[in-house]
């Protein structure tokens, strides 16, 4: 990976509080101090000891010191740990403080984040996926994780953003006008009380073309299935009260695929089924895109091993599991170089920084899911993209050609 350096940056303070996000959520609020650099970076807790662990155990030793660049003190944070998953000092951890210092790098670079990430491919404004509905034990019963529109046919991102707010407002009344509950998720999808994925499908296309949007050319749907929730004792696959063997399951992903203007599809297959993910690539992989899940704990050899084997035909990259922004951009590079597509995905389902907008234009990799549209809830990520967009007016939109 190609080092950004320039002035060192000598760290004077890192702390950490905790604190809740709207829906109640416990966060991590990281600060630097760089002398008159100031950065922060908000991300989930997953772990109640992140700020216990930021505070005594990573600030005695990046205090103090002069870094270089980003690179080195991300590598620094991972010696500390010395496991492929952050498991002993914890990815929130690790990627709060990553964040934050990446942000002050930036700061006395006097550059936007995005334009002062490592490129490992040219400026580019991604396509956002938008939370339409999701998946809840507490409000339905419906299996598959997520479902998202995506403005496929968008010729910026603000007529992009403007199609999510209308297709999120159009979804709204359809549910509505079907007796059902119109409560959000604290992503910002819906949770109605459906349970076949068929349903909401048909009600999704619905909300597109009551919308003014031809479906499938201007407007399409992709689906987070999280199909390793799915897997039964013996193997099989559950779904809508349903079992199915490997090769049924993607038989079912294929008649969807068939019937509805999906365009992408994430964790189709457990990760523990690597026969069942050839499958659905070779059945799929010409049609629609086919994204391997983002919670690699070696990104980069991972992404290798999936496109050696044939496994799915893009990387769906979260910083917030990967654990430092280095490691996160090495993993996309290692898609680009395997010719995958990538993803950036949200920090761990709940975009509370809009960090992620700015490392998918650095990247360029074109696509981005970002939670609600602008005028829903946790539309951080979203605001963020626009704010890019009427600075970078120059930089292409759309999703990169592999």
């Amino acid at each position: 990976m190609t080092v950004v350096s320039g002035p060192t940056l000598e760290i004077t303070s890192l702390s950490a509080r905790r604190v809740l996000d709207e829906p109640g959520r416990a966060a991590v609020d990281v600060r630097i101090e760089a002398g008159t650099v100031h950065a922060r970076a908000l991300v989930p807790a997953c772990a109640p000891s992140a700020v216990e662990t930021i505070e005594r155990r990573l600030a005695p030793e990046l205090v103090g010191r002069r870094w270089a660049s980003l690179e080195e003190l991300d590598a620094v944070l991972c010696n500390l740990d010395g496991t492929r998953a952050k498991e002993h000092l914890g990815a929130d951890a690790t990627i709060g403080v990553s964040v934050a210092a990446a942000r002050a790098f930036a700061v006395q670079g006097g550059q936007p984040l995005y334009r002062w990430l490592p490129h490992p491919s040219p400026e580019r404004l991604p396509v956002p996926y938008f939370s339409a509905v999701r998946g809840s034990p507490a409000a339905n019963r419906l299996d598959v994780r997520e479902l998202m529109v995506v403005p496929i046919g968008a010729p910026s991102t603000r007529a992009a953003a403007q199609a999510g707010s209308e297709i999120h407002a159009g979804l709204r009344r359809a549910i509505a006008a079907c007796g059902l509950g119109t409560d959000h998720a604290a992503q910002g999808g819906f949770v109605p009380a459906l349970q076949a994925p068929e349903d909401v499908l048909d009600l999704l296309c619905q909300a597109i073309a009551t919308s003014g949007y031809v479906a499938g050319t201007e407007v399409g749907i992709a689906l987070d299935i999280g199909a390793s929730r799915l897997v039964g004792p013996e193997g099989e696959y559950r779904l809508n009260g349903f079992r199915f063997s490997a090769a049924d399951f993607v038989e079912y992903l294929g008649a969807l695929v068939e019937r509805f203007p999906i365009t992408s599809i994430e964790d189709g297959m457990a990760d523990t089924d690597p026969k069942g993910w050839e499958l659905l690539t070779r059945r799929l992989g010409s049609r629609v895109q086919v994204v391997g899940g983002g919670s690699y704990a070696a990104p980069s050899l991972e992404i290798v091993a999936a496109a050696a084997w044939g496994r799915g035909t893009a990387a769906a990259i979260d910083p917030c599991r990967i654990g430092t922004v280095t490691e996160a951009i090495s993993a996309i590079r290692s898609a680009y170089e395997e010719g995958f597509g990538a993803m950036v995905s949200h920090c761990a389902g709940t975009p509370l920084d809009p960090f992620t907008a700015d490392l998918s234009v650095a990247v360029g990799c074109g696509q981005i899911k970002v939670g609600a549209p602008p005028t829903g809830q946790r539309a951080l990520v979203a605001d963020r993209l626009l704010a890019i967009a009427e600075e970078a007016i120059a930089v292409p939109f759309g999703v990169r050609r592999r």
